[in-house]
């Protein structure tokens, strides 16, 4: 069914989970702290036959964390990664920015994320149930947190 979202009508959602980037970088990192809960997380959502997407911003975003946590190889290893694979990726469009700043304006605490707030504007635009992160703040909008 299509819904408005943002003054547009939109097309039916055919995505389960906007992945984040923490959830990249702890597939990445082994000594991350996620780092097998996301494992088995992305092994049940496959055996599931659940969708993933992400976007055009946690793509940049985890490269540069991948890149200062770890080193560039493994940023080069996750953009390979990404561009081989299967994952979708959506851009973040003008309207989704436009919201994007307004979920930002928002926030009356520190260090919010551009790229969490965008996250929240693509999952409300493409009507996306779920984003896969570990990130609290997402709760705010309703979403939970990836456990297993």
């Amino acid at each position: 069914m299509a819904k408005t979202v943002f003054g547009e009508v939109n097309v039916t959602n055919s995505y389960d989970y906007l992945v984040d980037s923490d959830v990249f970088v702890a597939l990445f990192i082994l000594k991350d702290a996620h780092a097998h809960t996301v494992n088995q997380l992305l092994t049940d959502i496959e055996q599931s036959q659940q969708k993933l997407c992400t976007t055009n911003w946690v793509i940049t975003e985890t490269a540069t964390v991948l890149s200062a946590k770890d080193s560039h190889q493994t940023a080069i290893n996750f953009l390979t990664m990404i561009g081989e694979g299967t994952i979708p990726i959506l851009p973040i469009t003008p309207e989704i920015e436009h919201e994007t700043h307004q979920i930002f304006r928002d926030q009356t605490t520190k260090r919010i994320s551009m790229v969490d707030c965008s996250n929240v504007a693509t999952a409300k635009h493409h009507d996306i149930p779920n984003i896969l992160s570990f990130d609290k703040f997402y709760t705010r909008f309703g979403y939970a947190l990836a456990h297993n």
